[in-house]
């Protein structure tokens, strides 16, 4: 894609991004939750409150399931991580790995530079 095409398309995004933003700032909705939120945060400025002290007096019952479920994300705190595929162009050699301490793949980064490396990488599904 030329650069003049995508200046075109970011530009016509902009231009439509800029409009839904107008017709947001003008919905009475959005300008209610708006002075909701300041009279709130005013509130509890005067009141020495956090947001979850709100929560705990309006629905005491929301904390209770969050609690509830934080022990089995305990359980499995880390998630898998990708097979990265880096393929050398000039001599097709291929590293698969899940990070990046591998002997090979450093060579390579102090050899090209570690940002033209990562531009030979693709995930592994």
């Amino acid at each position: 894609m030329s650069l003049l095409l995508q200046y075109r398309e970011t530009e016509a995004e902009l231009k439509r991004l800029k409009e839904h933003l107008d017709s947001l700032s003008s919905s009475d909705e959005l300008k209610q939750d708006l002075k909701f939120v300041e009279e709130l945060d005013a509130l509890m400025q005067t009141y020495g409150k956090r947001p979850r002290d709100v929560v705990a007096a309006v629905a005491p019952d929301l904390l209770q399931q969050k609690a509830s479920a934080a022990p089995d994300e305990q359980s499995n705190p880390r998630r898998a991580r990708n097979i990265k595929v880096y393929r050398h162009p000039e001599t097709n050699e291929i590293i698969e790995t899940k990070g990046g301490n591998h002997k090979v793949l450093k060579q390579w980064k102090a050899k090209y530079g570690a940002d033209t490396v990562e531009s030979w990488m693709s995930i592994k599904d």
